[in-house]
């Protein structure tokens, strides 16, 4: 698409290439917690952006921690965050497009009944600048704010609350299976985001119970 698309297409397109270097830390602290740490850098060469153009130089670098602790033998809480510094080296020293700066999630996961198990997770993304337009023929931009230009807006962040539900059946012996019944609401805060501008997530969403069975 990015090659042959007959309107946005770039037959002069490069192949992206990129080198990546970690290096990490973790600890536990007994049976309850666990904490760790990631240093991490990426080099690219001809990185390919929505526009479906390379980029010649850029890098991005930045740290990931985070923590989980089993408060009780059912009951676990984590959080991790990661910072990311991103530079367009080809590009007057800019961001890189569509990356956040600041994500940071939190997790819980519940097990109140020996067959019920809870799992939630938050997450905070911040903005990241943004080089693609959704506009009108008549020269409006469809969502999103003017700012939102080919010389780079931006993307405001977003707040995400999610809570997924499994329960495990017991089956007569009988029966060599186990069922598992699973329903999951997305987006609890509604928050009105866009992962990319141009295509906005869903509203609040309550997915219907849908059962899984497995062989015993």
């Amino acid at each position: 698409m990015q090659l042959f698309n007959p309107i946005s297409g770039n037959p002069n397109l490069k192949p992206q290439k990129s080198q990546s270097y970690e290096a990490g830390y973790e600890q536990r602290i007994g049976d309850r917690a666990t904490l760790f740490a990631t240093f991490f850098y990426l080099d690219f060469d001809n990185l390919i952006d929505r526009l479906g153009n390379n980029i010649n130089d850029a890098f991005s670098t930045g740290l990931e921690s985070g923590f989980e602790v089993k408060i009780l033998p059912r009951l676990r809480v984590g959080a991790n965050y990661t910072f990311t510094h991103t530079v367009d080296e080809s590009g007057g020293g800019g961001r890189i497009p569509n990356v956040p700066t600041h994500v940071f999630n939190a997790t819980l996961s519940a097990q109140p009944w020996r067959k019920l198990t809870i799992d939630s997770t938050l997450s905070i993304v911040s903005s990241q600048r943004e080089v693609f337009p959704i506009v009108a023929t008549d020269g409006r931009f469809v969502g999103g704010t003017p700012a939102n230009t080919l010389t780079g807006g931006t993307n405001p962040g977003y707040v995400r609350w999610d809570i997924a539900m499994a329960y495990d059946f017991d089956l007569p012996q009988a029966h060599p299976q186990s069922v598992k019944v699973f329903g999951k609401a997305a987006n609890i805060l509604n928050d009105q985001y866009e992962e990319f501008f141009g295509f906005p997530a869903p509203a609040s969403i309550l997915s219907p119970a849908r059962m899984f069975f497995f062989n015993g």
